[in-house]
């Protein structure tokens, strides 16, 4: 089933976002009476129906985010959907009135639910999220009290979006996979190679820090699961 997220939006020109969501490449385009769709196919199943895709409808007060969730963990695969979605809404934003505290909280909550999922080892990505998390608050509090230009607002959304994105991946690298299952591989690798292993290409090999591999493998020569020969 698929889910939704809404942005409160009063649209102002339909003719005008039909121009520019009709010269959108690699999407399909529907208009429904006073309002239009645009969806993006990510991928289908072994029978070719529609597995995973995203659907952006541009009513007439509400810009709506349609998604499945197939084989995604839910936190990441929201925020994967409304990183993708906010270059889009920016292409017609200028033809909407838009209730930008609303996006920042939709944001917000995202950048929460992933917050939750993070392993609590983790921490300097952690305090990275954190400081980002922090930022967006902090345009909250200033929308408040000044009033901004709705394109530089659109602009740090953006530019947030792709730095949180950047700290994501970094954290990914980090969680995926535990000390246990990294020595598995160290034991199976010095196997498979005559007791030899280089370190840089075991890194490089399963996308981890040279520092985890090192801190593992003396583990094991402390441990006595290996031994080290002259």
């Amino acid at each position: 089933m698929a889910k939704k997220i809404t942005i409160k939006a009063k649209l102002k020109s339909l003719d005008r976002i039909k121009s520019i969501l009709k010269s959108m490449t690699g999407f399909y385009y529907l208009e429904r009476g006073d309002s239009i769709e645009v969806a993006y196919l990510e991928r289908k199943d072994v029978n070719g129906n529609p597995e995973s895709y995203y659907i952006l409808h541009f009513g007439q007060d509400s810009i709506e985010i349609s998604y499945t969730e197939v084989g995604y963990e839910e936190a990441f695969r929201r925020w994967d959907v409304i990183k993708k979605a906010i270059p889009i809404i920016s292409q017609v934003a200028s033809y909407y009135d838009l209730d930008i505290s609303d996006m920042i909280k939709i944001i917000d909550y995202a950048i929460n639910d992933i917050f939750q999922s993070v392993p609590s080892n983790v921490k300097e990505e952690l305090m990275k999220v954190e400081q980002l998390r922090t930022q967006i608050n902090t345009l909250e509090k200033r929308l408040a009290k000044l009033e901004i230009e709705k394109a530089e607002i659109e602009r740090k959304l953006i530019e947030t979006s792709e730095e949180l994105e950047k700290a994501m991946l970094k954290l990914r690298k980090y969680e995926s996979m535990s000390d246990d299952m990294i020595r598995e591989k160290l034991i199976e690798w010095i196997k498979e190679n005559n007791g030899y292993i280089n370190t840089i290409e075991f890194a490089k090999y399963y996308n981890l820090p040279e520092s985890r591999v090192n801190d593992n493998l003396d583990f094991l020569v402390k441990e006595k699961y290996l031994k080290v020969i002259d």
